[in-house]
């Protein structure tokens, strides 16, 4: 997308008609990548046993299964150690402690909330301009959108049933427009869903995706970086800024921190049932708790074994990647 023509693309992102094209693209790119590190072996299937989150199947598996298996081991591993950061902070009993100390709210904020703890941290030349918002961010208006997002997760992981969610398949069914749209749960310039999501994820990963910047980068290595029509003849994936120049001269690029939540959800969510399904037919069970653990670390590997794609896309940015953990 073209940053200053955002609204030009917007409206035929969720046209039934586009949202097919995209799909058809990203599930051939999936049978491509899926295929790809099926090949590569680095760690046997019995050690994933004791993980209680892929379980073997009695009969004989194939060796040429073991590479992805190991990255889902990990990747839930790294998941359940940041997730009881997540759960711990964002519980609704200390929110409601905050609540009668507001001003505390942010100091505990940048150390207890692993996104914004990291965030603060980084170094990145792209993140100058949010340190400077967040620094002037009041910790009432933090913890007032902090709390809406914590209640919009209790209400939604409370009626809402997990065989239900996994069957929708289309945006608007999601119902994200709380979190999405409503002005009581954003901050702008400061919190956008890329980390509402990533709490989100932390706390219930079997309805929230990570909604970060390599799993969308990931989308538009899958779809082959095809614009789809749109009117701006760009992906729907990734951001362009004319205005922003790199020291070579050549436009800024980076993921498309705008991407609507629900679509992105949707297209998730449908990997995951693909990726359930072949590995199913490996005899491979995935557990559908940690469901947006396996799309996120997918979409992760296809960066991976795309790394010099991505450079050339973004030096700049997947610079960052590559050399620190993402949050």
């Amino acid at each position: 997308m073209i940053r200053q023509q955002f609204d030009d693309d917007y409206a035929a992102l969720t046209d039934p008609k586009h949202i097919k094209k995209v799909w058809d693209s990203i599930e051939a790119g999936y049978a491509k990548y899926l295929k790809l590190m099926l090949s590569q072996d680095k760690l046997g299937l019995d050690k994933l046993a004791s993980l209680g989150s892929i379980k073997k199947s009695a009969k004989t598996t194939s060796p040429d299964q073991t590479n992805l298996m190991a990255d889902f081991k990990k990747a839930i591993e790294k998941f359940q150690g940041n997730s009881d950061s997540y759960c711990s902070f964002f519980d609704h009993e200390s929110m409601e402690e905050f609540a009668s100390s507001p001003g505390q709210f942010k100091p505990a904020l940048n150390k207890g909330c692993p996104v914004i703890r990291h965030t603060l941290r980084s170094q990145a030349h792209e993140l100058l301009d949010w340190h400077k918002k967040y620094n002037i961010t009041k910790p009432r208006a933090l913890l007032d959108m902090f709390t809406n997002l914590v209640d919009f997760h209790s209400d939604y992981t409370k009626t809402t049933k997990p065989a239900a969610f996994s069957k929708l398949d289309k945006p608007d069914a999601f119902k994200f427009e709380p979190i999405e749209d409503d002005e009581e749960c954003r901050i702008n310039g400061v919190i956008g869903m890329g980390i509402k999501s990533t709490v989100l994820y932390h706390l219930t990963p079997i309805f929230f995706p990570n909604r970060d910047r390599h799993s969308l980068l990931g989308f538009y290595i899958l779809s082959d970086f095809d614009h789809f029509g749109l009117p701006t003849e760009s992906s729907e994936f990734v951001m362009y800024d004319p205005e922003k120049k790199l020291k070579d001269g050549t436009t800024y690029g980076s993921h498309n921190y705008w991407y609507p939540y629900a679509l992105f959800t949707l297209y998730s969510l449908r990997l995951y049932r693909v990726l359930k399904e072949s590995l199913s037919k490996l005899k491979i069970e995935l557990d559908d708790h940690y469901r947006f653990v396996y799309t996120q670390t997918f979409l992760h590997q296809v960066c991976d074994l795309e790394e010099e794609k991505i450079k050339a896309f973004v030096a700049h940015d997947v610079l960052y990647r590559f050399t620190n953990e993402d949050p």
